[in-house]
């Protein structure tokens, strides 16, 4: 056995002990009762039985994962999974001698790391040859994807994600919508390097990448898989080849950068560490070596030290390049930022006597260690640990910190394109007008504009009950309230009361408004109205949560398609809410209050008297108005709360409108 050969043999050891490591760890981490899915989802996948989910009548349909064994553990997750129709090993054998489309089933990301949490998702890389399938079975092969994960959902509340790799092009780094971001083609590389870090092989055959030593050439990852061919200890018919990476370009870093402060706008503490971690490769002053071959080189390493590799961790391994890298650069406010967003992201809440145990598992063991490092007091902890109870001031002003960290990297990347002529060739202007204008909805202040929240997590944005409340201020005006759950009106004054309090405005509808469209009102929260001195009834407002809920579909500002944002912006959709607040008796239209969302993703919500009201209404339909004015119905609402003369009232202001448009 040459020397190379020999290498690949140790180093094949050296994974399977370390993917075994990541499994377990992925089980010990995982709610007991969610545990057997592990072993039931590759299952289905494998195959195509009637009375389990992902059938699919079709016998034309791919199934069947290569290597793939029937182990204790499976029969055991089947049983409890299915307790009346237990599938019999026979049925499984029907797949066997058959040439099996699937060639690797691959989990990535947080799970089996120290960031795994009970919401963390099931990606798979469902890895094949995509010329061994026709076109239908591809699509049929989908729809049973589909299948499988609409039931891992539906019963288990779990999000599971299959996606379709072919090999063959993934060698060259040609992904296509491998990731539920869809940005395969832009980041290749990336989504590569994502990949073998934190990648768990499920069943199937082994990536090759792994038996290789890190950092090397592509020519000699070519004298390595050529070994392999010749070889009597390994087969070849063990492995996926999926290519090698040895770097990755300052151009492709920049388009992942930029992409990642589009995704924080939405997600915003889940990009800051990615967003920290691309800054530090981009830094001139600093050459970076892969985090994959750092890992790898880690896992070959420590086990020839004898070492088991338990602190190998894909997680942290980044998360200490990070902090190494704002240490070096003697940022400390955004180290203590990026060492908040990490603690909570895990999810583990540690408390002070974990610093002093011995009996500490894998990730107790490390957020302890990271916490000690930290100098963080008692205090500090319990407070990040109840986060989810903080009020919306404490929250906003982490958001603040998240948000304002985000703004500054797109700063000093946008000038450093601006300074690169390669970088530029490849960023262009198009791009750079697409984020900027991105920003620009997401943070610019306007009149009438209801303004994004900054907040830090988007988790549970929805709240279960709200309580709405109204009084007269000394210059003798209506100011109303919206309180974080259900409250009592003695309770109003207290302290507690005041930490519940979300927003207050002169006009109910703004606050309204803002609370839906930051997501914290939905048709499951429970309303609740104290009694005051307004005509305003709770029926109404539930009314009317609804039918903006209806109107305006929640927009994600990082969704918003380029075509639109290349464009001058405008009105899209428009709601005319007519005498909201009035008295049932009134007959006439007295006020008219207008909500419209623009093409860049932006909504604006304001109040007339009713001629200046029928006035800006027209105006704004004028902008969209075609040769066929019904079409105009399309783009608008009207409301009218519930009353007699509620029907006339509506036929009195549109009949207005077409009257107006037709002169």
């Amino acid at each position: 056995m040459n020397t190379l050969e020999a290498e690949l043999v140790k180093n094949l050891e050296f994974y399977l002990q370390y993917n075994k490591f990541r499994i377990n760890l992925l089980l010990e981490l995982m709610p007991p009762k969610k545990r057997p899915i592990f072993y039931v989802l590759p299952f289905l996948l494998h195959t195509n039985i009637k009375e389990l989910p992902g059938y699919m009548p079709n016998m034309n349909t791919p199934c069947g994962i290569d290597r793939y064994l029937i182990t204790d553990d499976v029969k055991n997750s089947l049983r409890k999974n299915f307790q009346f129709h237990f599938p019999t090993i026979k049925h499984v054998e029907k797949t066997r001698g058959k040439e099996c489309l699937i060639k690797s089933l691959l989990l990535m990301g947080s799970l089996g790391t120290v960031a795994q949490n009970p919401t963390s998702d099931f990606d798979y890389w469902v890895c094949i040859n995509e010329k061994e399938a026709s076109p239908t079975q591809l699509e049929l092969l989908k729809k049973k994807f589909h299948l499988i994960e609409k039931w891992a959902k539906e019963r288990h509340g779990i999000e599971a994600h299959f996606y379709k790799t072919d090999i063959e092009k993934v060698q060259t780094n040609k992904f296509g919508e491998v990731d539920k971001d869809s940005v395969g083609s832009s980041q290749a590389k990336l989504l590569k390097e994502e990949f073998y870090r934190t990648s768990i092989l499920v069943a199937g055959k082994i990536p090759f990448w792994w038996l290789t030593p890190a950092d090397i050439s592509d020519e000699e990852y070519f004298q390595y898989k050529k070994v392999t061919k010749e070889s009597s200890r390994i087969s070849p018919s063990l492995l996926i080849d999926l290519g090698n990476l040895n770097e990755i370009t300052t151009e492709e870093f920049f388009g992942a950068a930029l992409w990642q402060i589009n995704k924080a706008m939405d997600s915003p503490y889940k990009s800051v560490l990615k967003m920290a971690m691309l800054e530090d490769c981009l830094d001139p002053e600093v050459e970076t070596e892969l985090l994959c071959n750092i890992l790898k080189k880690g896992v070959q390493k420590k086990n020839q030290e004898g070492k088991n590799g338990n602190y190998l961790d894909p997680y942290k391994i980044m998360f200490d390049h990070i902090l190494e890298s704002y240490k070096r650069k003697k940022k400390n406010d955004v180290l203590d930022l990026l060492a908040t967003c990490f603690y909570i992201k895990i999810g583990l809440k540690a408390k002070k006597s974990d610093l002093y145990r011995d009996d500490l598992d894998f990730k107790e063991r490390i957020i302890t260690q990271y916490v000690k490092s930290w100098g963080w007091d008692h205090s500090k902890m319990e407070d990040l640990n109840d986060f989810k109870s903080w009020g919306l001031k404490k929250e906003l002003a982490l958001g603040n910190q998240v948000h304002d960290f985000l703004i500054q990297t797109y700063r000093s990347l946008a000038d450093r394109i601006k300074k690169d002529r390669e970088v530029k060739r490849l960023i262009t202007d198009e791009d750079m007008t697409v984020l900027g204008r991105k920003l620009f909805s997401f943070y610019a202040q306007k009149p009438g504009k209801i303004q994004l929240m900054r907040r830090v997590f988007t988790e549970g944005l929805a709240l279960n009950s709200v309580t709405f409340s109204a009084y007269y201020n000394k210059q003798q005006n209506i100011v109303w309230c919206i309180y974080r759950d259900k409250l009592k009106k003695h309770t109003l004054l207290t302290s507690d009361a005041k930490e519940k309090l979300l927003k207050q405005d002169n006009d109910i509808i703004n606050i309204l408004i803002w609370a839906i469209y930051n997501q914290m009102l939905d048709r499951q929260t429970s309303m609740h109205l104290i009694p005051n001195p307004s005509h305003l009834s709770l029926t109404t407002i539930q009314e009317f949560v609804n039918i903006t809920l209806d109107t305006f579909p929640s927009v994600k500002i990082s969704s918003l398609k380029n075509e639109a944002l290349l464009s001058p912006s405008r009105k899209i959709k428009m709601l005319f809410i007519i005498n909201f607040a009035s008295p049932t008796w009134v007959k006439e239209i007295e006020t008219i209050s207008i909500i419209y969302l623009t093409s860049w993703g932006e909504l604006f919500c304001e109040s007339h008297r009713a001629k200046e009201g029928t006035q800006k209404a027209v105006e704004y339909l004028v902008e969209n108005l075609t040769d066929n004015i019904t079409n105009l119905k399309k783009c608008y609402k009207i409301f009218v709360p519930r009353s007699n003369n509620s029907r006339s009232i509506y036929n009195i202001f549109n009949s207005g409108i077409y009257k107006n448009l037709r002169r």
